[in-house]
């Protein structure tokens, strides 16, 4: 194991946007994903991913997780859940990794939700 850490490259930031862009993800989309591998990574560090996906769960943005479905989405390895805005009361699906930093689609401009 110490081994396989060793071998891992640090990134900078420009060099990941560089790595991201020749893996096919469009340049206007690879700040939300460094974003989101930010919040993994924030989450990992003393937290756990079973704290944010429990319902009644609420981000900052007012987002509450209301229940894990069975559903997986277009990434197999990401649980789909609930998910319900606290200003406006939308009910929407997003992916597990998403629920720290998700915004309402209908009246946060978040991305669109996933169908339940």
């Amino acid at each position: 194991m110490e081994q396989f850490v060793r071998s891992l490259e640090l990134l900078t930031e420009d060099v990941l946007r560089t790595r991201l862009q020749e893996l096919g993800v469009t340049e206007g989309d690879v700040p939300s994903h460094i974003l989101r591998a930010r919040n993994m990574r924030q989450m990992n560090q003393g937290g756990s991913w079973e704290l944010v996906s429990v319902p009644g769960y609420r981000n900052e943005d007012g987002q509450v997780v209301l229940a894990r479905t069975g559903r997986t989405g277009g990434d197999p390895e990401q649980r789909v859940f609930a998910m319900k805005c606290s200003v406006c009361q939308y009910e929407y699906g997003t992916y597990g990794a998403d629920i720290p930093h998700r915004l309402c689609p209908k009246c946060q401009d978040g991305p669109a939700g996933l169908p339940l």
